[in-house]
């Protein structure tokens, strides 16, 4: 991270991942890491499921599995402010209080299967119709990066990094409604 002064800090964090071979991993993007009350998009259709998944982590704004696929990429970037010492003065032991953090965000994801997240065979690209007596095959381009932004709260209590978070995702062009996580566990 990077110290802007007065109690402001920068933290980045960039992650990818491609699986390969036959029995790829797939990876579930949207949500959190150790989200408490997940909220599971099971409308989505995984491509290649193969009995291997694994949570993309961090991507804010979506629930679980808003996109899954055999390949992703995170961008998080987040703006953290400490007000205990530089808003006011308090004197206090408590873990709580003096690890209070007000955090302002916004992450980057794409998840995709193939070669490309901008291929146009890519399933997100695809729709297949079946009418009984055809079957047809719409190819149409979507965006396939996934924007989250919003606010949240860092603290630790009994060792125990807890956070909340309230994020909007920006899909395809459409903000959706606001996520709540509530989290424990790791830093990002």
């Amino acid at each position: 991270g990077l110290d802007l002064g007065k109690n402001f800090f920068w933290m980045n964090r960039f992650q990818m991942e491609v699986s390969a071979g036959s029995q790829k991993v797939t990876y579930l993007g949207g949500g959190m890491e150790n989200w408490l009350y997940p909220i599971l998009e099971s409308n989505k259709v995984l491509q290649e499921a193969n009995g291997y998944y694994r949570m993309v982590s961090s991507i804010r704004g979506f629930g679980l599995n808003h996109r899954n696929g055999n390949s992703f990429s995170v961008i998080n970037s987040e703006i953290r402010y400490k007000p205990i010492g530089s808003l006011f003065y308090l004197n206090t032991r408590s873990e709580f209080i003096n690890n209070l953090l007000i955090v302002g965000f916004t992450d980057l994801a794409a998840v995709w299967y193939g070669k490309s997240p901008y291929s146009i065979k890519s399933p997100l690209n695809t729709n297949n119709i079946s009418t009984g007596a055809m079957d047809i095959v719409v190819y149409y381009r979507k965006q396939p990066v996934l924007l989250g932004m919003g606010f949240g709260f860092r603290t630790s209590i009994f060792g125990y990094y807890l956070k909340f978070d309230e994020a909007w995702g920006f899909d395809n062009g459409v903000w959706g409604q606001p996520f709540q996580y509530l989290t424990i566990g790791k830093d990002f």
